[in-house]
């Protein structure tokens, strides 16, 4: 649910950032040349949010048909350690007594 909230919060500035510019050419062109670009521009927008829905739509997995559980061939893996995590405990456990005791 986040998710798809954060990628709809995510659309709507897109689509809000297109629609200024939009706006835009009415404010700095004259009414002719701001019709002209205004239609290219509109079309684009729409055929954006008709793509966006199109694309989405499709990809869209719903829970009921959502697979959860337990990867077979993940399984050897399992058992890593956090090379992260190895590579801090051996510099801290090098590093002189002095600079620990500060």
């Amino acid at each position: 649910k986040a998710q798809q909230f954060t990628f709809l919060q995510f659309l709507l500035g897109l689509l809000s950032y297109l629609m200024a510019h939009v706006f835009e050419t009415w404010i700095y062109f004259r009414r002719n040349v701001a019709l002209v670009l205004c239609i290219p521009l509109s079309v684009f927008v729409l055929a954006i949010i008709y793509y966006v829905v199109t694309i989405v739509d499709q990809l869209v997995l719903p829970d009921d048909k959502a697979v959860f559980g337990h990867v077979v061939a993940w399984s050897r893996y399992e058992n890593l350690n956090d090379l992260d995590a190895e590579a801090y405990r051996y510099e801290t456990s090098r590093a002189p007594r002095s600079s620990q005791a500060r």
